[in-house]
């Protein structure tokens, strides 16, 4: 039997419940996580590592699922959802304009995904 992916699931739940405790954190206090102090390039890296971080625990995470014998389905759903939630969540970063109401939007899709995913390896691989 595999436990990599219980692992996996087990961790990413862990990252997911750690970046919404910041994400709150920061919308509370008014913070924006780029800062507009930061030059316009931070604010780039910024996004660029924030995409990287959730697309790579993403895919392991669909493979994981895949190999658990979760359906294909899921992990369209999840992928995409995923995609779109961190484009939002990259054109949405500290603006005012009107891609500001993506905001909220792009984290929950992205959080969404991971959880929905996670959940679907423990369940289907162990349960």
């Amino acid at each position: 039997m595999l436990v990599t992916p219980l692992y996996a699931a087990v961790f990413a739940l862990i990252y997911v419940y750690l970046s919404i405790r910041v994400y709150k954190l920061t919308n509370q206090n008014g913070i924006c996580p780029v800062g507009e102090e930061k030059s316009k390039i931070a604010a780039e890296i910024a996004k660029h590592q924030s995409f990287s971080e959730f697309v790579v625990l993403g895919l392991i995470l669909f493979f994981f699922l895949e190999i658990s014998g979760g359906p294909q389905v899921l992990v369209h759903v999840a992928a995409i959802a995923l995609g779109v939630g961190r484009l939002m969540t990259s054109c949405s970063s500290c603006q005012e304009s009107a891609t500001k109401k993506y905001e909220k939007l792009g984290p929950a899709l992205s959080y969404t995904s991971i959880v929905a995913v996670s959940f679907g390896i423990l369940y289907f691989r162990y349960f």
